[in-house]
């Protein structure tokens, strides 16, 4: 159901066409959880443990593009940042000349 998915992620931005595709998915997983009938598509992937068929367009599509990109466009993969720019918040520790840190983050422990 994933073939040509960098096409199909235009084509399930359209309500219609995502219940079509929903309801394809849903009648597979049903077959394959031996499930009643009348179970939902949301409990329908989780008792087949599947992924709901638009996150799986979705990251096809960002596999896809992240290996058929070609220059610099809108993706940057793995740039390398300085440690002042990192996203988690750490403390620099700063040693006085006994090797003892002297600017702890939760205070100086002497």
């Amino acid at each position: 159901m994933t073939y040509g998915a960098p096409e199909w992620e235009e084509a399930i931005k359209k309500q219609s066409i995502l219940r079509k595709v929903q309801s394809s998915q849903r009648l597979t997983n049903i077959k394959i959880a031996k499930a009643y009938r009348t179970i939902s598509y949301e409990a329908s992937c989780l008792l087949a443990g599947v992924q709901p068929i638009e996150i799986e367009i979705k990251g096809m599509t960002c596999l896809y593009k992240r290996k058929h990109s070609t220059g610099k466009q809108d993706y940057e993969w793995d740039k390398t940042l300085p440690a002042t720019e990192w996203p988690i918040s750490c403390y620099a520790i700063r040693y006085n000349g006994n090797n003892r840190p002297d600017n702890l983050p939760y205070g100086n422990f002497n």
